[in-house]
Order: structure tokens, then sequence, then C-alpha cells
């Protein structure tokens, strides 16, 4: 029974994530979504930490059966807040970023699939689309690379603090709070990424593996605290950013049908990273299985840079709109130039 209940839900959130994103983004104009985008994030960070203590108690209280319920009960006070906002919103929303999007040099009415793709399933014209964009790509890599090799923290540092620091469980709940804290501050911090790129995101996450193996190699509870907050920093700004990403990049008319793709393909390497992590904790122990992957995911991204940088630079001088010298902006003009919609340009951006 429970195993049917969670493919039930599972099937639900596929398409209850993408939902609630763009309902969100509908909510606040156009330039305001990565904003929005940290707020959320911030109001899951503080959720993680209240929840599990609220948890706790129900579990203590009423025991799981009561919490299960609890938990259910609570869907009900989302469902009557909806009737509140008004329908009108998303439909003005959604016309005024129509009138702005452009991708690629062309309108977002001119990336409409065609007769045929829209006879396809919405995942498959998700899939097609996601595919065919370079940055969407880099992004799923990145995301798969670290999630599978070392982001999993709730297994590999619960295995590093009990296992070869011979730490207790209470010593895990501090680490545990100090990622919830950690991943607080990083959501506030993104909301001032008003524009963030595939770049970004590989210096984050490049960021959390190097940070990730020299927590693996401390010895000391307290410098692994030290060394848990800064990664907790650089998980949250990564995945802000990428959801700023993908919520921005994407036409308006693809961007639920992207969400959705990501959600599947999310789904698959964060089903494979456990049982991975779990093998490689066995077989190579959790102090070196932490290292191993680290730096096979800061490898990884430095391979990617090695590969595409050179193109990208090219690319960015072939467009050099990209950059407005500060002597020839006019009086008032913002200190970044706008992000530009050439070829070229995008795929400097995107590389």
């Amino acid at each position: 029974m429970l195993l049917v209940l969670a493919a039930i839900t599972g099937l639900i959130a596929t398409v209850d994530s993408p939902a609630c994103a763009l309902f969100g983004n509908d909510l606040v104009p156009a330039q305001d979504v990565p904003s929005a985008i940290a707020v959320g994030s911030v109001v899951h960070s503080v959720g993680r930490v209240c929840g599990t203590a609220l948890a706790g108690l129900t579990v203590g209280a009423f025991g799981v059966a009561g919490a299960y319920a609890a938990n259910g009960l609570s869907f009900l006070c989302v469902v009557a807040v909806l009737p509140v906002f008004p329908a009108a919103v998303g439909a003005a929303a959604g016309v005024a970023r129509d009138s702005e999007a452009r991708h690629d040099g062309r309108t977002a009415a001119a990336v409409k699939p065609s007769s045929k793709a829209a006879q396809e399933s919405m995942l498959r014209a998700g899939l097609t689309y996601f595919f065919t964009r370079r940055a969407l790509v880099a992004l799923a890599a990145l995301s798969a690379v670290s999630s599978i090799l070392g982001r999993n923290y709730s297994l590999t540092l619960a295995a590093l603090v009990t296992g070869p620091m011979h730490g207790s469980m209470q010593q895990y709940a501090v680490i545990a709070t100090v990622l919830a804290v950690g991943g607080t501050v990083g959501a506030v911090l993104a909301g001032r990424l008003r524009l963030p790129t595939v770049p970004v995101v590989a210096a984050f996450t490049l960021a959390g593996a190097l940070l990730q193996v020299a927590g693996a190699l401390s010895s000391v509870f307290v410098v692994l605290v030290l060394l848990v907050a800064p990664m907790a920093v650089a998980e949250s700004l990564s995945d802000t950013a990428t959801t700023t990403i993908l919520q921005t990049d994407p036409p308006p008319e693809m961007r639920g049908r992207v969400l959705g793709a990501w959600r599947s393909l999310s789904t698959a390497w964060q089903l494979a990273g456990p049982p991975l992590l779990g093998l490689l904790i066995q077989l190579l122990g959790a102090r070196t299985a932490l290292v191993a992957g680290g730096l096979v995911t800061a490898a990884a991204i430095s391979v990617g840079v090695v590969l595409y940088g050179g193109r990208a630079l090219a690319a960015a001088v072939a467009a050099p709109r990209r950059f407005v010298p500060l002597w020839l902006r006019p009086a008032g003009a913002p200190t970044l130039a706008p992000r530009c919609t050439t070829d070229a340009c995008v795929a400097a951006c995107c590389a």
C-alpha cells in the first residue's frame, strides 16, 4: 500500500512542481522572477528546518499515522488560498512576458511547436526542445554528476560523522541544521543573481565539490561544521540559479514542458544516486567515497571548461554587443548590458 501511495504521489509531483513554478512566475513581473525564485528557496529551506521539528513533535504526540494525517490536511490550506488569487493575474503576466521574450533573435511565437510536434505528448515535446538547447543540456549534466556523486548529504555526511569520525546522531543533527541554515543563506544571496548563466552554476558546483573533498579529509568535527556551511551555501546558490535559468530561458509556451522534462530527468539521477553512493561507501569507505565524488565532479567541470572555453571566447569576441564600455553608455544606463539575443552571444553564455 505504501509503495502504491508513493507511486501516486510521485506522479502527482511530476505535474505539481512545474505548475507551482509557473503559477509563481505569473504573480510577479518578468524582471522579478529571479528574486521570486530566491524567496521560494528561502521558504523551502526554512520549511526543511521547521518541518523536521514539527514532524518530530507530531510523531511524538500522535504517532506516525497522526503525522501523515496532519501532513495531508495541510494541503487543504493551499487549496483554500488558491481562489484568492485573481484569474487575470496569470493572463496579464503571460501577455507581458510574451511581448518581451526573445530567444536566439526570434520571438516566442516563432519557436512554437509545429503541427506535427503538437500531436506528440507534452513530455516528448519538452524533451525535444530540452535536448536542442546547449544551456539546458549543460545544466542537466552538471546536476546529474553533482547529485549522483556528492550532494546526497543526508547519506554521505551521516556515514562520515557516524563512521570514520566516530560521532553521534546528535552531532549529525548539528550538521543537518548547518546544512539547512546554509541553504537559507544561499537562497537569500541568490536573490541578487538577476541573470544567472551556466558558467555561474558551474562555478558554484565546482566550489561545492572542492568543499566536499576538504570536508571528507577533515578529522575534527568543528572543522567539518565550518566546511559544511559554505558547502550548503554553494549548493543553494547553484540550485536557485539552475531553477532561474529553467524558468527564464525557454519561451513561455515551452516552460511547463521543459520543467516537466527536467522533473523526469532529475528523478532518474535522484534514483541512481543513493544506491551508487551506498555502494561506493561500502567498497571504499565514507571518507574515500566523498573525496572520489568531489574530485570526479571537479574533473568533469574542468573538462567542460577546457572543451568549450575556447569556443565561448571566440563567440564572445564575435558578438561585441554583449559588453558596452562604460564611456559609451548613455547616462543612467545599467552597469551590465542586457542579455543579447544573437546566436553567437547565446553560445558564449551557455558554453
